[in-house]
């Protein structure tokens, strides 16, 4: 981490709280409650991702592709929008699909500012790891 990314941000201190961890219902930093929210939001995310590749292959059906070729198609477009909403959306506007419609925000705990695409591009990456990891163990 380079020094210049790092900015002073209201410690728990300083807000008169103690020694709270960091996402405590009464942290300034973090004002509202979002575990039923984050819950929430990976479906959204999920669906908005399959219906961007159902439409994707009914297209693609449409044109006359069938068998192997189309399920290439399908899982090309699933990962394609998944990629599309979980680094470039992230990053412009710093939620995904299923964040924006549950009013969530992703921020960088050291900054307070969005996350970088580098770093959204590695938590994409880990999070297909951990996928496929699941599915085989």
């Amino acid at each position: 981490m380079r020094r210049r990314d790092v900015r002073r941000l209201p410690s728990v201190d300083q807000a008169g709280l103690g020694s709270l961890p960091r996402g405590y219902k009464r942290d300034p930093r973090y004002p509202s409650p979002r575990r039923f929210r984050q819950w929430l939001a990976f479906p959204i995310d999920m669906l908005a991702h399959v219906a961007g590749a159902a439409a994707v292959g009914a297209a693609a059906f449409a044109k006359g592709m069938s068998g192997g070729m189309l399920i290439l198609v399908l899982f090309l477009a699933f990962v394609g929008f998944s990629f599309a909403d979980r680094v470039f959306l992230q990053r412009a506007c710093g939620a995904t699909v299923g964040k924006l419609l549950t009013g969530l925000c992703v921020i960088r705990c050291d900054t307070g500012e969005r996350p970088t695409v580098r770093l959204l591009i590695r938590q994409w990456f880990i999070g297909v790891f951990m996928i496929v990891a699941s599915a085989l163990g």
